[in-house]
């Protein structure tokens, strides 16, 4: 069976613009949908089947909706990564909006596996973006 999510491109150093034009050539007139106000996010694209998604960077997601909520409504317990992360959960990632809809990923350091957060190792520069380093 072949993976859902295949030929991830990560740009570093693009314009969100930039990721997309490029995207929208590779997708040759299927439809591909953006997460908008997430640009900051914005990592790449990847093919998934025919089609070509706009891939996300999920923890970068969540800081963006983070601050989002800290500025309007943290929440009755004044949390607002707890408010952010149900959000993105509910509403951003777990949306279905057809073959185009955008994934979110969570980046894996590929020299010891753990996510971006976690990670320590001393690799230069966001790891995220060194996919041919194994």
């Amino acid at each position: 069976m072949e993976a859902p999510y295949r030929d991830l491109v990560c740009l570093p150093g693009i314009l969100p613009v930039e990721i997309i034009d490029r995207a929208t050539e590779v997708a040759r007139g299927r439809p591909i949908w953006t997460a908008c106000g997430f640009e900051a996010a914005l990592i790449g694209y990847a093919r998934r089947g025919r089609s070509v998604v706009l891939a996300y960077d999920a923890e970068q997601t969540i800081g963006l909706i983070e601050v989002a909520h800290s500025e309007l409504e943290p929440g009755p317990d004044g949390d607002a990564r707890s408010a952010a992360e149900d959000d993105f959960s509910y509403n951003v990632a777990g949306s279905w909006i057809g073959e185009g809809t955008p994934i979110f990923l969570d980046p894996v350091c590929a020299a010891c596996g753990e996510t971006e957060g976690r990670c320590e190792c001393p690799l230069p520069g966001p790891f995220r973006y060194h996919p041919s380093r194994r």
